[in-house]
C-alpha cells in the first residue's frame, strides 16, 4: 500500500495540468504566427491531462480514506474536505472570469449557465463560464459516491466498485457509445482504475508487471493515432485511459520502487495544478481582448511573446495558489468542521 506524500503524482498533476494549457494554448500559437509542426503534434495530445487527473484522483480517494471507519463523522469530514477544495480553489476563477466577460460585453453573460457554472452541475461545456470546469462535474459525483460508501460498515466496496464498472460498461456498450450518459459516463472507469491501483500497486511492482505496462502503454499509444480512432466513450478509455493509468503506474514506480523523485518546481506546480487549470483558459481570454495577442503576431518577438505568455500564466497560478486557493481553502475547511463539530 502506499504510504506518505506521493510527490511524483504531485509532480505529474503539474505536468497534467500544463499539458491541457498548451494544448488549448496552440489556437494562440497560431494566431500569433507561430509554427512548429512536432511542438503542436505533440501537445495535440495534451487533453490527455483530463485523463491522468481523473486516475489521479481515484488513486488519492482510496489513499485518503484506507483505514477509515466507515460511519457519518468520517463521511462527513472527507465531503467537507472534498467540497471546500473544490469550490474554493474554483469560485474565485469564476467571478474572475465573469468580471471579465462584463467588461469585455455585458450581453455576452446570457449565452452562460451562471447558476449551472456556480454549482457545477451537468451541462454542456459551452454554457459554462469556464468551459474546461465540465470535469469537475464528474470530480463532485466521484466524491459524493465514495462518501455514501463511507456511510456504513455493512457496504462490501470492492462488490460495489466491480459492480458499478460492470454497469457503466454495460451502458456504454448499450447505446453504442454514442450518448454519454453522466451517472454511468466511460470516465467513471478511470476514477475506478486509479482507485484499484492504490490497492494493488504493492502487488504490481515486479519487473514483468512493468513489461505489461510497458506493453499496454504502446498498444493504447497506437490507437490514440489509429486513424478511425475515435476520443469518446470506450474508445477513450481503451486508447487514453489505458496511457493515461501506464503513465501514472509508471511515476510511481519510478519513486516507490527506484527512489526517483522528478524536480521541485514540478511538484510546485503540481500544488498549482488546479488553479493553473481553471484559470489559463480566462488567462488566454484576457491576452486576447487586451490586444496583447495582436501586439505579439506575426513578427520577430512572437517566439518570446509566446513563451512569457505560457510563463507567465504557470506564475500567476502559483501565485493565486498560495495567495487565495490555499488559504481559502484551509481556512473554509477549519470553519465548516467546527460548525459541525468535527475534527
Amino acid at each position: 500500500m502506499l504510504d506518505g506524500k506521493l510527490a511524483n503524482i504531485q509532480a505529474l498533476r503539474g505536468l497534467a495540468a500544463f499539458a491541457v494549457f498548451v494544448f488549448h494554448s496552440l489556437p494562440y500559437f497560431e494566431a500569433m504566427g507561430l509554427n512548429f509542426e512536432l511542438f503542436e503534434t505533440f501537445f495535440s495530445y495534451g487533453y490527455i491531462g483530463v485523463d491522468i487527473f481523473f486516475i489521479i484522483s481515484g488513486l488519492v480517494m482510496a489513499k485518503s480514506t484506507a483505514g477509515l471507519a466507515s460511519n457519518i463523522a468520517n463521511a462527513s469530514i472527507f465531503l467537507i474536505k472534498r467540497l471546500t477544495r473544490i469550490f474554493m480553489g474554483y469560485w474565485p476563477i469564476l467571478l474572475l472570469a465573469i468580471a471579465l466577460i462584463y467588461i469585455d460585453s455585458a450581453n455576452s453573460m446570457s449565452k452562460y449557465d451562471f447558476w449551472g457554472s456556480f454549482f457545477l452541475l451537468n451541462i454542456p461545456p459551452q454554457e459554462l463560464v469556464i468551459s474546461a470546469s465540465w470535469t469537475l462535474s464528474y470530480e463532485l459525483y466521484f466524491y459524493l459516491f465514495i462518501t455514501a460508501l463511507l456511510l456504513s460498515p455493512y457496504l462490501n466496496k470492492i462488490f460495489i466498485m466491480i459492480f458499478f464498472a460492470l454497469a457503466v460498461l454495460f451502458v456504454n456498450f448499450y447505446t453504442g457509445n454514442q450518448k454519454q450518459i453522466f451517472f454511468f459516463s466511460s470516465f467513471i472507469l478511470e476514477f475506478l482504475a486509479g482507485y484499484a491501483l492504490f490497492y494493488v500497486f504493492s502487488k504490481i511492482m515486479a519487473i514483468k508487471w512493468l513489461l505489461v505496462f510497458v506493453i499496454l502503454g504502446l498498444i493504447s499509444a497506437y490507437l490514440m493515432v489509429f486513424p478511425f480512432y475515435r476520443n469518446e466513450g470506450l474508445e477513450r478509455i481503451a486508447s487514453v485511459g489505458v496511457f493515461s493509468l501506464v503513465i501514472v503506474y509508471l511515476v510511481l514506480l519510478f519513486e516507490c520502487k527506484y527512489n526517483k523523485i522528478m524536480p521541485a518546481f514540478i511538484q510546485k506546480m503540481g500544488d498549482a495544478s488546479y488553479t493553473l487549470y481553471l484559470c489559463h483558459l480566462v488567462l488566454l481570454g484576457l491576452f486576447n481582448s487586451s490586444g496583447l495577442m495582436k501586439l505579439s503576431s506575426s513578427n520577430v518577438f512572437s517566439l518570446l511573446g509566446y513563451v512569457l505568455l505560457v510563463v507567465s500564466i504557470v506564475f500567476i497560478s502559483i501565485v493565486l495558489y498560495f495567495v487565495v486557493e490555499k488559504p481559502l481553502y484551509k481556512c473554509t475547511t477549519r470553519t465548516f468542521l467546527s460548525i459541525f463539530n468535527l475534527k
